[in-house]
């Protein structure tokens, strides 16, 4: 097997991608109309969580979306969350490589860790890639991140 080939094994095509989005939402336990939505290529969620935005989020999620794909993400679902160090946007991502899907995800009691791009609205340089942690609670009516 050629290098090119190799590398090509490694990369996630746009329906594995899609596939393991479809798994994670399943395990945030969102709504069958939530999960069909976005497989019959209808949009992803997006959750507010209490936090309007004064700006016009809609197209701002847009040209974030751009910028992931470009990169080799699939965006599956946006929340927004207001926390003492700013309000921010959280862009839930599946990466490109094969080998990271292990690394991006982990079920803890009533919590589930996910890999996202978290834009802060308030310091927009702290903008980054990393961890988030959201509520399995039942009782809960939305899906919020608690951390």
């Amino acid at each position: 097997m050629s290098k090119g080939e190799k590398i090509k094994n490694m990369i996630l095509n746009k329906e594995e991608k899609k596939d393991f989005a479809l798994f994670l939402m399943e395990k945030c336990k969102f709504s069958k109309r939530i999960l069909d939505n976005f497989r019959d290529n209808l949009g992803y969620p997006i959750f507010f969580n209490d936090v309007y935005p004064s700006f016009d989020c809609l197209n701002f999620i847009r040209e974030k979306e751009k910028e992931l794909s470009k990169q080799g993400y699939l965006l599956y679902c946006v929340t927004f969350s207001c926390f003492g160090f700013g309000d921010c946007i959280e862009f839930l991502v599946v990466p490109k490589y094969k080998v990271d899907l292990d690394k991006i995800w982990q079920v803890q009691d009533n919590k589930i860790r996910l890999f996202a791009y978290v834009h802060n609205l308030n310091k927009p340089n702290n903008s980054e890639f990393g961890s988030v942690y959201y509520s399995l609670d039942n009782d809960k009516s939305s899906f919020r991140r608690i951390t």
